[in-house]
């Protein structure tokens, strides 16, 4: 094969690679890319293209080159006009340019180039440009320049480069500019929260910073805490590096809870410790789901929630069985709910407080025989407060009218043979208007 038919052929090729790519301007062709010509076979116009710009460089700086014959003005002409990139290098620092000077005006409000590792921007005639993955190379190039060391087979940067990008806005030690932004971050929530001593932030918890935008505060503060975790136990979380003793110490004292499930027990005991001193006549924990404490630098507690799932803990502790993620009480917790009059059984509680407060009707009504209370009746017991006992007769008579009518409620619901036994003893109503038809009848006989 001719030099000449060669050279015919990978212009044809050229040509044909041009058509299947309408949208380029340039030969920006991989050196591996290949074109089938008929009755020829796969050309490799990549590589034809990488000899052709090493033969232009070597002409251009006056070196002889004896494996390759020198380009023709013809042939440098021809190229050029089919969009030939001579320098590569010099046409990807341009190329790079254009798509950092376009992200930037799509960016206005951005003082840095905090560009993700995916982001591309689309350039004409050129296409899309993987940006994040350029501005993360040219960081590496430029950081291990710091170390005098290389990166990679990549060239060092020059000056003129560094100085280009820097104006830009280039974050060239973007862990620190990172931890630089999340600081700003946490000191602005504190400013927005200056009654808040903890940095009790929300997982979601986003803060707006000049320059950057949304910074998700809660989601790093929640990173940090797992980091520090793992570091007391010798281990790592993901490829996330370890704290330093300066990052370990700012925290702290900016309020950092880096237990936060132990911060929490605190701030709940606090909590049910200062509803004891508001509530001096109660003995049990008898507190409303929706109940909730004031502590000082924390906000409002709802203890009765945490109550709540405490009891459901315990509960399902005793079945050898778990509720979501929480984790099982601790046998300190179990015993410092106890002593603070911790309801374990709610419902077998209430059972046991409605009992007392029908023998102590009775004992205000010895003349009765019957349970015969009023839907308004009350009864105040000691350590406990007043309980509505007409409210309880009436519900355990609806229960035991469809319990017995029925028998559509579920096993929960159900009132047990000791429960019936025990209110029948004490003279309970069931039928509470046969009863009253029955004694109506029985005033109309003796007059």
């Amino acid at each position: 094969m001719t030099e000449k038919y060669k050279e015919e052929v990978y212009r044809q090729a050229i040509i044909k690679w041009k058509e299947n790519n309408p949208d380029k301007k340039y030969l920006d062709i991989s050196c591996q890319e290949k074109i089938d010509i008929k009755g020829i076979g796969l050309v490799n116009i990549g590589r034809r293209i990488s000899e052709l710009r090493y033969v232009y460089k070597k002409q251009q700086l006056g070196q002889v080159n004896s494996r390759n014959k020198h380009l023709t003005k013809e042939q440098i002409a021809w190229y050029t006009e089919q969009g030939m990139i001579w320098d590569y290098e010099a046409w990807q620092e341009e190329v790079y340019r254009k798509a950092i000077l376009k992200w930037k005006e799509q960016h206005p409000e951005k003082r840095y180039l905090d560009i993700k590792k995916k982001e591309q921007i689309e350039l004409e005639g050129i296409g899309l440009i993987n940006l994040g993955v350029l501005i993360s190379i040219r960081r590496g190039i430029y950081n291990a320049m710091q170390q005098g060391k290389k990166y990679y087979t990549c060239k060092t940067l020059t000056r003129e480069q560094i100085s280009w990008d820097t104006e830009q806005g280039m974050i060239w030690d973007y862990e620190a500019w990172q931890e630089e932004i999340y600081r700003k971050a946490i000191l602005k929530w504190k400013e927005n929260n200056p009654d808040k001593k903890y940095l009790d932030i929300n997982c979601r918890e986003k803060i707006d910073i000049e320059g950057v935008g949304l910074i998700n505060i809660g989601a790093k503060i929640s990173v940090i805490r797992q980091i520090y975790q793992k570091q007391q136990e010798a281990k790592r979380v993901g490829t996330n590096k370890p704290l330093t003793r300066e990052q370990i110490i700012w925290y702290t004292e900016q309020g950092m809870i880096w237990d936060y499930e132990a911060w929490q027990e605190e701030i709940y005991r606090q909590a049910i410790t200062k509803w004891k001193e508001n509530n001096p006549d109660k003995k049990y924990l008898d507190i409303n789901c929706q109940q909730k404490i004031d502590v000082e630098g924390v906000g409002l507690i709802n203890i009765g929630t945490r109550i709540s799932v405490i009891r459901r803990i315990y509960q399902k502790q005793q079945e050898a069985k778990r509720v979501g993620t929480n984790k099982p009480l601790t046998r300190e917790q179990i015993i410092w709910y106890t002593e603070q009059g911790m309801i374990w059984d709610y419902e077998a509680w209430q059972e046991k407080v409605y009992q007392e407060a029908a023998i102590e009707w009775k004992k205000l009504h010895p003349e009765k025989a019957y349970l015969d209370i009023n839907y308004n009746d009350s009864i105040k017991l000691a350590g406990i407060g007043t309980i509505n006992i007409g409210t309880k007769i009436n519900r355990l008579r609806e229960k035991y009218k469809l319990q017995k009518k029925e028998n559509n409620l579920t096993s929960a619901k159900l009132l047990t043979d000791e429960q019936i036994a025990w209110w029948n003893s004490q003279g309970m109503i069931w039928d509470y208007k046969k009863y009253q038809e029955g004694r109506k009848g029985k005033i109309y006989q003796k007059k």
